[in-house]
């Protein structure tokens, strides 16, 4: 007869040590499996909040092993993001525009306290970027006005009665220009 059940399966067993509380080999592992599990529940928040710290502690080594994975694998991640953008477009795209409408201000005040603290290196930036990528701007300006001719003369024959309309307004109040 079984002097005792088995934690896991409940089957009864002849235990071979006074300690024993499993049948089999089996149900000691998926014993301290069960056992690791309900530690990992009791410890989490405590083993997240070691992490966060070790992390803050040690923030140029992770920026450090960061940059090196990204750098190993720029293509590989490359390649993921593309696939994902083909399989899931509409929903990502859709989740910017909602994530943006909810949080349209709070990102305005953002960019603008970032121009105002940042401003001239800002426009510095730009300013070298477009001196450095001047000639692929005009190339894609010629492409877009190319493709949306009428488009683009119809805007500029909006501009140019605009123009006209102020210019006779402004002479109607006796300003010469």
């Amino acid at each position: 007869m079984a002097d005792r059940e088995c934690a896991i399966c409940g089957i009864g067993f002849d235990p071979a040590g006074t300690c024993a509380k499993y049948c089999s080999d089996a149900c000691r592992k998926e014993g301290a499996r069960e056992a690791y599990r309900r530690y990992r529940v009791e410890h989490r928040e405590e083993t997240r909040e070691r992490g966060r710290r070790w992390r803050q502690a040690n923030l140029d080594k992770e920026r450090a092993r960061a940059r090196r994975y990204t750098v190993e694998y720029r293509d590989e991640l490359a390649e993921r993001r593309r696939l994902r953008r083909l399989k899931h477009g509409d929903k990502i795209r859709e989740a910017s525009r909602r994530w943006e409408a909810e949080r349209r201000e709070e990102t305005r005040e953002r960019h603008r306290l970032r121009r105002l603290a940042d401003g001239d290196k800002i426009r510095e930036r730009e300013r070298l970027s477009r001196l450095e990528h001047r000639d692929k701007i005009r190339e894609r300006g010629r492409r877009y006005r190319a493709e949306h001719s009428d488009k683009v003369r119809e805007t500029q024959t909006k501009w140019r009665l605009k123009r006209v309309a102020a210019i006779a307004a402004l002479r109607d109040l006796g300003i010469e220009i």
